[in-house]
């Protein structure tokens, strides 16, 4: 449920938008709809009915267009959070990686040096730690 928050976050933002431009869109058709039976109702007893029904499908479109580019703005944090906690996911990782390649090199180098090798102290980060071997570099195969 809590991993790959970011990219939960992003499709979440994705549905908001689209579930916004419908019913924008749906606003805008009823607006124009509304503007049209209104406008073609009251004809015969006002000469302004021509105007009411131009006036009910150029405030639909404006009301479409609008309503899309505010869905849009309001799901841009949204969207944009959810990038920032990938990139963050991703910087976790690879500091992960880094150290245990930071800790493979130092025991390397004690070894090296004839002094005791002491265990790496890890804290409660839940990324790859070294398996032991000292060639393993933190990748997966072990060969970069």
């Amino acid at each position: 449920m809590f991993k790959r928050v970011g990219s939960k976050v992003k499709t979440l933002a994705k549905v908001l938008f689209v579930l916004q431009v419908v019913f924008y869109s749906l606003g805008g058709l009823a607006l124009i709809v509304g503007g049209i039976i209104y406008g073609s109702a009251i004809a015969r007893y006002s000469e302004y009915s021509v105007l009411i029904i131009i006036g009910g499908i150029v405030g639909g479109i404006f009301y479409i267009g609008l309503g899309i580019l505010f869905a849009w703005l309001s799901v841009l944090v949204i969207y944009a959070t959810g990038e920032a906690a990938e990139k963050a996911e991703a910087a976790a990782n690879d500091t992960a990686v880094l150290r245990g390649n930071l800790d493979v090199l130092q025991r390397q180098l004690s070894a090296m040096q004839g002094a005791p090798v002491a265990e790496p102290q890890y804290n409660a980060y839940p990324g790859p730690a070294p398996m032991g071997d000292p060639g393993y570099n933190g990748y997966p195969g072990g060969a970069y």
